[in-house]
Parts: structure tokens; C-alpha cells; sequence
């Protein structure tokens, strides 16, 4: 053994003695008792904040090879604790939990013992069980003896897989020391954004050992020249990485072997599939070109990404150059870069732009991309800094291209393709359905004037036979030939799986513009049978649309996620709406409010989350938390029997009616 594990193994040891005396000790005096669980104590008279419940046996794992942990049956009544400290409890696959943080703030305790007690859960969970195989933190602003807690339960928790710790300084300084012994991750993440010491060490030490580990994120970390010698050199010695995503500061910006170590790194490494790179806000303008350049010299890459990089005629040129002469990278993602005109008021001060272009050319590498390549599948690039005419040039190109299967066009608008009145408009409709998993379109027109070609728009989009995901900006007042196209559209698409609507901006002053739009979609989504995500945003419901959009939600058989973005006062009109008979549909399964606390009956409504749907694919496990309260493994079964008849494929028949019969069981029916 090195003395480098020698002394991460004296540190853990050290740390493991205090986590299972001192700690408890310490945090916990009151619980202290020679035949009890010093931390499970705390819990046995512990009530949840909705319904009273309490958790049986918390600190104990049932998970067997036939059998789920008892947590699955009890999943409730933990989110109701851990909904006070901003986390959630999901059944990631059979029998495995995650712990992922809130999307929204979660609920306030009403005291200190409240978040004692869940913080106290957080840390059975993941001492104890070894069903636990996802962790993910929010950014808390915890006490330490919290920070600690979780520490402790981390440090135990060996049977992680995944573990992503955010950018919380102090939790990430605490289990620093346990990090080289998390063998068996496959995934680790960590957004620090400062060094930390012995950090790159004890990352050094983990990627160096024999492990399963698969995927490595420090993206917003940003190393010193030495941090980043360490970083290299152990990735040299890794040979089971297939993603790699770093800050550009791991280059070494500084100095003379600036992408050096990346040319090196790429050139020898057989194993690595996709790699990400997000730029620094003070880095070099000249730093994509050497990234690119670097990146010629692999031959295994399959994804790669780079973000937030200043572009000019030599990075485009290089790119050009390295999709060309490629015949290995199928996806190629430019993420939020910048043309270096548009950044000139972003650069550092001692950056000279004199020299370069003032108009350059930049359609023309994509262009010739398009042309030569015939490995890409998919291409992301931001087309907002382009002239109408590049657009066009750019989609004219497209059109020709029959190898890219998915085209991910940053912030493209379908009016960029809007030639003037004096010229023909290009076929949308012609261009688009080439690409044959087109990710999704943003539609928005600014101006009352192209409301006609919108119209045209529209009626474009129903030939699409693989369009999954439309948003839909409304910025203009209600025009009823548009709204006639809409409705047309929603009510006879059978592919479209992720509607966005966005109705703040369309007619502000004039509400009842606006609510006329909103009628017209919510009665065209009643007859719709296809999308499964809806998101809302809007400034105000009136009663009567309240009521069309809940009986929509309690009755729809497609819909499983919905979401809303609208002030207290209209989400609370529509919780009122939703909670008497909510829980009769067996179908939502994720309601998404901005603040719980706006909602008026939470415990029916919102903070009893319900898991994600998996929108493309029908599994069994899309029916299960349908329903909350008592009866909810009777109700779930009963769930699980009624999506068996829609289930598609033998393989998923079967393993609802296995869910079923386990459901059954624990309810004592079987």
C-alpha cells in the first residue's frame, strides 16, 4: 500500500470511529441508550408532517435478491421528512433508491427538532441501507453537526454507485477523506468551484485504483497548475473512464503546455467515449482552436461537448478540419459559445480584438461540415449570432444532409427561416423532416406582421412524423386563424410527447387576449392523446380555465408530468380545483408547483411528490406512488392492474402483474 492510501486509511478509520462514537455522542445525547441505535432513538416517536406517520424500522435494509427494501412501501412518509431539508426519495430501478434535492424549496420546518429528525433519517439511509444507490445534495447552508451527520453516513455508504455532491464546501471537505475508498462508484460529480486541500488527492487516489468507475465531472472546478499535473497523470494511469467532463482551467491556462496534456491524454487513452469541456469566464480567446486541435488526435471518441468557449474563423476552421477528417464522433455539441463580436463586451480587458474579421464568413464550416462528414448523428449548435441569410444557407444544407438523425439548434426561432415578402419562404416542413429524431422546435414570433407565416408554420408541423418536444411562445395578441391552426394541430398529432406553452408575454395588456389563447389550447389538449409532459406558464387563470385544465388532469390517460409557472394566487385556484378528487387519476404522475406553500391542500396536491414518468418508454413503473395515503399499496395495485391492459411489449405485461402480485402480498390480499 502507498503512503498515500495509507494515510486516507488511517484518516477513514479515524473518521468511522468518531462517526459511530463521538459523532453520535455528540449530536445526539439524548438518544444515547445501551439498547437502542444511538441515531435510531431519535426516531421512534417522530411523526411526518402531513399525515403523522412514522417510519418503521429505519435503520434496518430488507433488501433481498426477490424482495424490495420495506422502504418501498413506506416512501411517503420518508419524503415527508425529507421534504423539510430539501430532498427526495425516488425508486431509481427496482429495489435501488436515489436521493436527489428538491426541484423547488421544499417545506419550512416549524423547528429545529423537525429538521434534526430528517437530517437524522438522511443519515440512517445511507449508513444502513443498502438499497441506497444514487446521492445528490442540494447547496444547504447546514450547521456542522449536520455536515457531519451526513458525512458519516456517506463515509459508510459503500455500496454507492452514483454520488454527486454539489458545491457545498464543507460537506465535500468532510468526506474528502473517504472519497478513495468509494470503489465501488461508477459515477462521481463535484461541482466545487475552489480547491480544496487534499481533495486532488484523494480524486487522484480513486480514478488510480482498480474501480468501477465510469464517469468523472469536475466541470466547474478550477485547478491550480499543480491541481492540474495531479489530474493528468492520474487519468493516464485510468483504464475504465468512458466520460470525462473538466473545466478548461485543467488545461493549464498559464502556462507554455496549455491542451497539452489533453493532446497527450486523448492520443493514448482507448476507453474514453465522451468528453465535455466548459470554458472558463477568464479564459484565452484563442482556447477553443487549441482545445479543437487536441482533440485531432483521438481516434475513440464518440460524444463530445464543448461550452461556453469564444468562437472565431480559426476555432470554426478547426472544427471544420476535425469533423471532417473524423470518423468516429457521432455527436458534436456547441453549447451557449459566442462569436467573438457578440462577446467583445464579456472579454477580459487585456484581450485585442484588432486584426480579426469584422464580418467573417462563419456559415461556411458548418456548411462544409454538413457536406464531407457521413459519421456525425448529432449536431448542437447555436445559430442566434448568425444572419438571416447564414440561417438560411445553414438549413438549405441541412436539407441535403440524409446522415444526422438528431439536430439541436440552441435558441433557433422558426421565423429565422422566414426569408422576406419579396423572396419564397423555404420549405420548413421539406428542411426538418430530414432530421429523423429532431429533439424539439421553439416557436415564437415577435412581430404582429408574421403572424401569417406562423400560420404556415403551423400547418408545417403536422407533416413531422418525429417531432417529440414544441414549445410555444405566445407574444402576440389572439388571432383566430392561428388558434384554428393550433388546435388542428394538438388534437390530431399522435408523436408529439413534450408541449411547452408560454402565455405571459401574449397580450399583457389586454388579458382577455390572453385567455382566449388559453381556452383554445386547454379544449384542444382535451382531445389530444399523445403528449405526456405539459408545462404552463401563464400570469392568471379565470375560473373557467382553471376548471377545463383540471378536469384535463384528473382525466387524461397520456398526461404523466405536468408543471406550472404562474403566481400564488392562480396556484392556488388550481390546487383548489385539483384536490377533491385528484387522486382517481392513476395516470400523473409528477405535479410541479413553483412553491409548495402556495398551494392550499398540500398533503392531496404537491408535496407528496409523485416519481418522474419515463415519457418515451411504457414500463411497469410508471404506475407506482398513484396515490398516497393509507390505502396506498391497495390503491397501487390496483393501478398496476389497470395499466397492465395498455402495457406494451410481453416483457412489461409481466413485470406489472409481478409488481401486482408483491403489491397484493404486502397488502395481506395475496
Amino acid at each position: 500500500m502507498d503512503g498515500l492510501s495509507m494515510f486516507y486509511l488511517l484518516q477513514m478509520d479515524d473518521s468511522e470511529e468518531a462517526a459511530n462514537a463521538g459523532d453520535a455522542g455528540e449530536l445526539f445525547p439524548e438518544a444515547m441508550n445501551e439498547n437502542m441505535n444511538p441515531v435510531a432513538a431519535e426516531l421512534q416517536h417522530c411523526r411526518g408532517y402531513f399525515t403523522g406517520a412514522s417510519v418503521t424500522d429505519p435503520w434496518l435494509c430488507t433488501l433481498t435478491e426477490s424482495e424490495p427494501c420495506h422502504i418501498v412501501r413506506e416512501l411517503s412518509v420518508w419524503n415527508e421528512f425529507f421534504s423539510l431539508v430539501r430532498l427526495e426519495l425516488k425508486e431509481e430501478s427496482p429495489g435501488k433508491f436515489a436521493l436527489f434535492p428538491l426541484d423547488n424549496r421544499g417545506i419550512e420546518p416549524d423547528n429545529e427538532h423537525q429538521t434534526h429528525v430528517a437530517f437524522t433519517l438522511v443519515h440512517c439511509l445511507l449508513k444502513d441501507h443498502r438499497c441506497v444507490s444514487t446521492a445528490q445534495f442540494p447547496p444547504w447552508d447546514l450547521s456542522p453537526k449536520y455536515e457531519k451527520l451526513i458525512a458519516s453516513g456517506l463515509r459508510a455508504c459503500q455500496l454507492l454507485k452514483a454520488l454527486r455532491l454539489g458545491r457545498y464546501k464543507p460537506l465535500i471537505a468532510d468526506i474528502t477523506p473517504a472519497i478513495p475508498f468509494l470503489t465501488g462508484l461508477e459515477e462521481f460529480e463535484c461541482g466545487l468551484t475552489e480547491s480544496l486541500p487534499g481533495f486532488i488527492e484523494a480524486v487522484c487516489s480513486l480514478i488510480t485504483k482498480p474501480s468501477c468507475l465510469g464517469t468523472l465531472s469536475l466541470m466547474n472546478w478550477k485547478t491550480s497548475d499543480t491541481e492540474a499535473r495531479l489530474l493528468w497523470g492520474a487519468l493516464s494511469e485510468n483504464n475504465t473512464l468512458t466520460s470525462l467532463s473538466i473545466n478548461s482551467s485543467c488545461l493549464m491556462p498559464g502556462t507554455i503546455e496549455y491542451s497539452r496534456e489533453l493532446a497527450d491524454y486523448l492520443e493514448n487513452n482507448g476507453t474514453l467515449k465522451t468528453l465535455s469541456i466548459s470554458a472558463c469566464m477568464d479564459g484565452r480567446l484563442d482556447e477553443l482552436d487549441l482545445v479543437v486541435n487536441a482533440l485531432r488526435r483521438n481516434k475513440t471518441l464518440v460524444n463530445v461537448s464543448l461550452q461556453s468557449f469564444f468562437v472565431d474563423n480559426d476555432a470554426a476552421t478547426a472544427i471544420k478540419l476535425y469533423l471532417t477528417e473524423n470518423s468516429t464522433v457521432q455527436s458534436f455539441n456547441l453549447e451557449h459559445c459566442l462569436w467573438y463580436e457578440e462577446a467583445s463586451g464579456l472579454l477580459h480587458p487585456k484581450y485585442e480584438i484588432e486584426g480579426l474579421d469584422t464580418e467573417p464568413d462563419r456559415i461556411h464550416p458548418w456548411i462544409s461540415l454538413l457536406r464531407k462528414n457521413r459519421s456525425l448523428r448529432e449536431l448542437r449548435l447555436k445559430l442566434v449570432g448568425f444572419s438571416q441569410a447564414q440561417c438560411m444557407a445553414f438549413f438549405a444544407e441541412l436539407a441535403q444532409n440524409c446522415t444526422l438523425d438528431n439536430v439541436i439548434i440552441e435558441d433557433l426561432h422558426i421565423y429565422c427561416l422566414h426569408r422576406s415578402r419579396s423572396a419564397p419562404s423555404l420549405p420548413v416542413d421539406e428542411v426538418l423532416s430530414r432530421c429523423e429524431q429532431l429533439h424539439g422546435i421553439h416557436v415564437s414570433v415577435p412581430e404582429q406582421s408574421d403572424v401569417v407565416w406562423f400560420n404556415a408554420a403551423l400547418g408545417a408541423l403536422g407533416s413531422f412524423t418525429h417531432l417529440m418536444m414544441l414549445k410555444l411562445e405566445f407574444r402576440f395578441l389572439y388571432n383566430e386563424d392561428i388558434a384554428s391552426a393550433l388546435r388542428e394541430y394538438i388534437t390530431q398529432t399522435s408523436v408529439l410527447r413534450d408541449l411547452v406553452l408560454d402565455f405571459r408575454k401574449a397580450g399583457v395588456a389586454i388579458n382577455s387576449r390572453r385567455r382566449m389563447w388559453q381556452m383554445s389550447v386547454f379544449q384542444a389538449l382535451q382531445q389530444n392523446t399523445s403528449v405526456r409532459k405539459l408545462v404552463v406558464k401563464t400570469g392568471s387563470l379565470t375560473d373557467e380555465e382553471a376548471d377545463v385544465l383540471s378536469d384535463l388532469l384528473r382525466s387524461s390517460k397520456a398526461i404523466h408530468d405536468f408543471h406550472i409557472d404562474a403566481p400564488a394566487d392562480t396556484v392556488e385556484l388550481l390546487g383548489n380545483r385539483l384536490s377533491p378528487s385528484f387522486s382517481d387519476n392513476f395516470t400523473l404522475a409528477s405535479l410541479g408547483f413553483p412553491r409548495a406553500e402556495d398551494v392550499p391542500n398540500p398533503g392531496v396536491v404537491c408535496c407528496q411528490r409523485r416519481r418522474p414518468a419515463k415519457f418515451r418508454t411504457c414500463d411497469s413503473r410508471r404506475i407506482l406512488r398513484v396515490r398516497q395515503g393509507p390505502q396506498q399499496a391497495v390503491r397501487r395495485s390496483v393501478g398496476a392492474r389497470r395499466f397492465e391492459s395498455r402495457a406494451e411489449g410481453k416483457g412489461v405485461r409481466i413485470g406489472v402483474r409481478e409488481r401486482a402480485g408483491r403489491l397484493d402480498k404486502w397488502c395481506g390480499r395475496a
